[in-house]
């Protein structure tokens, strides 16, 4: 299980950079770039058990590189804005440009400490260590190696497909309101519903009984009810743009509410998160 355990973790994160090649705009495939804060520490947990056999710094901080170094790809994920939607040209650039560091941060920096140590440390069983590595039978290493391999290549394809059909399904589900609000009548809705595989309840908007914002929301639209003499169109119309407002009041206090860091003052804090709450108005 060894191989496939190792393998899963940065094949997952190989293929959420290539799906933000393909799909540049999307912001699903930054979501896993938190993998190594799960990650990074249970390889820590489980290599430290030779750290503790062994006793020697040099090894200690090789195990330590090796065990944490995944994590940079989440530093680079901020450090980048993974998340924002991009061009074409601007994700080819980002993406690679993280594949580039990512090789010399979590592959080539920590396998060389570990070679080096291998070669060159000081150590109690450095006989018994060097031996081991060093001797190690073709029929034992290369099943193990090609193992890890395999199960690499078969999880960045198995993340790739997963990733797909996720954004495929997310899509629709994203826009099923706003596809809904272009019926003309609750059958028709149901037919696109069948096609998109959604299942917004339509007896609900039909009623005018859904809940979409809390009683005390300012710009809370009201759902017109059976006897309101309004349209299906009408209905759901009102009802996707609810949908819609709730979405985005909700976020932009989130924003207002997001912690001061301590860089700028507590005023100018919250003038730059006003400032952005205005901006997001605007643009909707």
């Amino acid at each position: 299980m060894l191989p496939g355990v190792v393998a899963l973790v940065p094949a997952f994160l190989q293929g959420s950079l290539m799906i933000k090649n393909m799909v540049p705009r999307s912001n699903l495939p930054a979501v896993f770039t938190v993998l190594p804060l799960i990650y990074c520490p249970l390889s820590w947990a489980m290599n430290q058990i030779y750290c503790q056999a062994l006793g020697e710094p040099l090894f200690t901080n090789a195990i330590i590189a090796n065990s944490f170094a995944p994590c940079f790809y989440f530093v680079y994920g901020k450090l980048y804005s993974f998340a924002q939607p991009m061009d074409d040209q601007l994700s080819v650039t980002l993406t690679f440009r993280v594949w580039y560091y990512a090789l010399l941060t979590t592959f080539v920096f920590p396998y060389a400490i570990l070679i080096y140590w291998l070669f060159n440390g000081t150590y109690f069983y450095q006989d018994q260590v060097r031996s081991s590595a060093l001797n190690v039978p073709a029929r034992d290493f290369i099943p193990s190696l090609i193992a890890t391999l395999v199960g690499y290549a078969y999880t960045i394809q198995a993340g790739i497909d997963w990733f797909v059909a996720e954004l495929v399904f997310q899509h629709k589900l994203e826009h099923a309101p706003i596809v809904v609000a272009s019926s003309t009548s609750k059958e028709e809705a149901a037919e696109m519903q069948q096609v998109l595989g959604t299942t917004l309840d339509l007896d609900l908007i039909d009623s005018g009984d859904y809940v979409c914002g809390g009683l005390s929301d300012k710009d809370r639209l009201i759902p017109p009810g059976l006897d309101s003499g309004r349209t299906w169109s009408d209905k759901v119309r009102i009802y996707s743009t609810s949908l819609a407002r709730k979405h985005h009041e909700t976020l932009e206090a989130f924003i207002l509410a997001d912690s001061d860091m301590g860089e700028v003052s507590v005023q100018a804090n919250l003038e730059g998160r006003l400032r952005a709450v205005e901006m997001l108005q605007q643009s909707y």
